[in-house]
């Protein structure tokens, strides 16, 4: 895409493989039943992985926090934030605060 006049970055941005991942978040989100079962089964070959690898290390912990069990309350704040001019919403997609 860069040959066709693109930016490296909006070419990267325009890239099929980045619009799907991005789409499938977006059915993830909305808990489409395929995503979430792909997205149950990856997960589980991970978190087989990290047992291994903390067992050994010795490493256990009293609990583990999911970024999955937590984003909504994050995006919530966001949300929140940007309707009382706390945040504001860049060009690219990207927050800041005021």
């Amino acid at each position: 895409m860069v040959a066709s006049g693109l930016s490296e970055e909006e070419s990267k941005k325009q890239a099929p493989l980045i619009i799907e991942a991005q789409e499938m978040l977006l059915k993830w989100e909305a808990g489409d039943k395929h995503v979430l079962a792909l997205w149950k089964e990856m997960n589980s070959w991970v978190y087989r992985g990290f047992e291994v690898t903390y067992k050994n290390l010795g490493v256990d912990f009293d609990k583990l926090y999911y970024e999955s069990n937590t984003y909504l309350l994050g995006k919530d704040s966001i949300d929140q934030g940007l309707k009382s001019g706390v945040f504001y919403q860049k060009e690219d997609g990207s927050h800041g605060v005021t």
